[in-house]
């Protein structure tokens, strides 16, 4: 056990610690018993091992909380710490839903909270100088949220329609730097098929080359690397605006996207989901946690990472989803040292059981076909970041987005 986990003060007596979290993120803590599910089984002994070690006992108050009740779930926020009542000592809020609500003045700044080491491996890096804002961090997100990596975008491709158009292999592609948005988009363009020979591609009745939700799509942005901000490594965020780069970045996803049939993008998750599972898509965009929903596909996809934006780029990117959880502590909790307690051990005891769990057992043997696959996970993880942007792109309202 880390002398950093090992050393959190424990409670004279036992403690309540109240978190009010999101029907979305229900699964992240558990449904308060064992089920035989092991991700949920592993979250369960997490909050158990926390429990004893602080001497604490862990209620969850979930309410809906995603971009449709991001208003009401704030309001629950807001309403509590205006009263002073303290009905909460921890928000796990969706970010790009409790982000806005920085301002406000609701949440105690995380520098200020004691036990919280945002240094230690079980926090995402970046925090620091990619969450702050002027010196002050109101929001972390680390390992004791499994949306932090079961939101992470990635790209899946259908091997029968792959190997039907005698395609290039998107593993070999991926392994040789050569995973590109111009080999992605000719692959796609080739694919799309008239299946039933009126002259013309629909997302109802013919195969397309590429689909995605809206909101998942934007991922191709920081697949390329690209923000329209710039990070000194010193705390200071400076906009930069839209490079050369950037804007041909633009313009060729314009004309692979706008008017032309072979892509389909949608507003809701759903539709995307089941005409990829019907076959009906050589590439989706979308979440690891879409695995969950193509484990009964009859044809064989695999997963890779978003495409660069060419040869040159020099690694692969992952975008953190805006719709990750974060910890916020509402100004008004009267026992700061013990809610820092519990996050530290929350997202300490997420990154040794309840992260491998859904990694190694969910998403690896039980949602993955083959060993390329599983090689491609671990790429993804391992390229995942948190930006700028992403995290304030609800505050910005400037960003510009692709």
């Amino acid at each position: 056990l880390p002398a950093s986990i090992a050393t959190l003060p424990k409670c004279d007596e036992t403690t309540e610690i109240t978190m009010l979290t999101t029907v979305h993120a229900e699964y992240e803590f558990g449904n308060d018993e064992l089920s035989g599910d092991v991700v949920n089984d592993a979250a369960e002994e997490r909050n158990r091992v926390v429990e004893d070690l602080l001497n604490v006992k862990l209620n969850y108050v979930v309410k809906p909380g995603h971009w449709a009740d991001k208003d009401s779930f704030c309001n629950l926020i807001s309403t509590s710490v205006m009263a002073g009542d303290g009905a909460y000592d921890i928000v796990n809020g969706v970010m790009v839903c409790v982000m806005p609500t920085i301002t406000d003045g609701l949440y105690m700044n995380i520098y200020d909270v004691p036990n919280i080491n945002i240094e230690n491996d079980w926090w995402v890096d970046g925090l620091d100088t990619q969450a702050s804002i002027a010196g002050k961090l109101f929001a972390v997100t680390g390992d004791a949220q499994l949306s932090l990596y079961k939101d992470q975008a990635c790209m899946y491709f259908n091997r029968r329609i792959l190997n039907e158009n005698n395609l290039d292999d998107p593993y070999a592609l991926v392994r040789s730097g050569d995973w590109t948005l111009d080999n992605m988009t000719s692959m796609a363009l080739t694919a799309a098929k008239d299946l039933n020979g009126d002259g013309s591609l629909t997302p109802e009745d013919d195969l397309l080359g590429y689909i995605a939700q809206l909101t998942v799509n934007r991922s191709l942005q920081e697949g390329f690397g690209l923000s329209l901000f710039t990070d000194d490594k010193n705390g200071n965020i400076s906009f930069t605006g839209v490079t050369e780069k950037y804007a041909d970045a633009y313009a060729k996803m314009w004309s692979f996207f706008v008017g032309n049939p072979a892509t389909y993008i949608y507003n809701e998750h759903e539709p995307i989901n089941a005409m990829f599972m019907s076959g009906r898509a050589l590439f989706n965009t979308n979440f690891l946690s879409a695995t969950d929903n193509f484990r009964d596909m009859a044809d064989d996809f695999g997963i890779v990472p978003m495409p660069k934006y060419d040869k040159a780029q020099n690694r692969y990117h992952t975008r953190i989803g805006t719709s990750t959880s974060m910890f916020f502590i509402p100004k008004t909790v009267s026992d700061a040292g013990t809610v820092g307690a519990v996050c530290e051990a929350l997202s300490y005891y997420g990154m040794a059981d309840v992260v491998p769990t859904w990694y190694e057992i969910a998403l690896k043997e039980k949602y993955t076909r083959d060993e390329d696959t599983k090689e491609m996970v671990d790429l993804i993880r391992s390229s995942a970041s948190i930006a700028f942007d992403c995290v304030f792109s609800q505050n910005i309202r400037t960003s510009v987005r692709i």
